[in-house]
């Protein structure tokens, strides 16, 4: 038997007799509405378990990602090679920092896990909402979008898939993705650390660290870096996007839904209020 009216702690004796039996209709009314709640979602609600649903799909990786980023990070800082490898390590050192920053937030993989945690419902806009994450997408929030725009994009423009919804939530697609990038900059530790002879020294006389690795090689750790440092903006900046983007289209399209649908309005628009362009709309 549920208990949710105990949840909200009621204790009070009505001498005066202030709370009443619902009148007949009213509980015939209410009875033949339909079930707010799946039985699994009442007994949650009446156990105070109503939390722990969600999990990011892509938390661990990114996680990862961020740990072994920044261990790439100190191994190749100032480190240099033959030829134009010098300059080919430092633009690997950039990106690698631009990733994982020493494991502060403000990162490509700190960016991304704070998104999909959002997108995902992890982190929920209830509890967690601020001013700086106001405008960008939420479990809750995109969904709504997306489900408010599903009806329309179909009648306009044929769109027969869920895109409308699910182009918020692209950054949770592509864990298996993270995971190869993952798996090939993790293996480059090795074989960075096994490359590196040291000379120069001792200080104030600095230390040279060269890196005898081929210009392939090098190359291929270059690639791997650009493409997680792409993969992270790319999916989270689409996301926020598409989010923006359709609020805008939900905004215009309450503005323009009810333009001229009254014969008052129609006069108005034709004999006072209305533009030439919105006159040659409504002739």
């Amino acid at each position: 038997m549920s208990s949710l009216f105990a949840r909200l702690g009621f204790n009070y004796t009505d001498t005066n007799s202030d709370i009443t039996p619902l009148a007949d209709d009213v509980k015939k009314t209410l009875d033949s509405m339909p079930k707010m709640l799946q039985d699994w979602q009442v007994n949650d609600l009446s156990a105070n378990t109503a939390n722990g649903f969600f999990l990011n799909p892509c938390a661990n990786v990114t996680s990862n990602i961020w740990n072994v980023s920044n261990t790439l990070v100190s191994v190749t800082n100032g480190l240099i090679g033959t030829g134009n490898l010098t300059s080919l390590w430092a633009q690997i050192n950039s990106t690698l920092n631009d990733i994982s920053n020493n494991a502060t937030s403000n990162t490509q993989a700190g960016d991304f896990l704070s998104h999909t945690n959002r997108i995902s419902g992890v982190t929920s806009f209830q509890t967690s909402v601020n001013e700086n994450t106001a405008n960008l997408p939420f479990y809750d929030t995109a969904l709504q979008r997306g489900k408010a725009l599903m009806t329309l994009i179909y009648q306009t423009d044929g769109i027969q898939n869920n895109a409308p919804i699910m182009g918020n939530f692209t950054s949770l697609f592509v864990a298996n993705t993270l995971s190869g990038f993952y798996n090939t900059i993790n293996s480059y530790v090795t074989t960075v650390n096994n490359s590196i002879s040291v000379s120069g020294g001792p200080p104030p006389t600095p230390y040279i660290y060269t890196s005898n690795l081929t210009y392939n090689t090098v190359n291929a750790i270059a690639t791997a870096a650009n493409s997680i440092n792409s993969t992270f903006y790319t999916r989270r900046t689409h996301d926020e996007d598409f989010f923006k983007n359709s609020g805008d289209l939900l905004t215009d399209y309450n503005r323009i839904r009810n333009v001229g649908s009254g014969s008052s309005e129609q006069y108005l628009i034709k004999n006072y209020i209305g533009t030439d362009k919105l006159n040659s709309r409504l002739a």
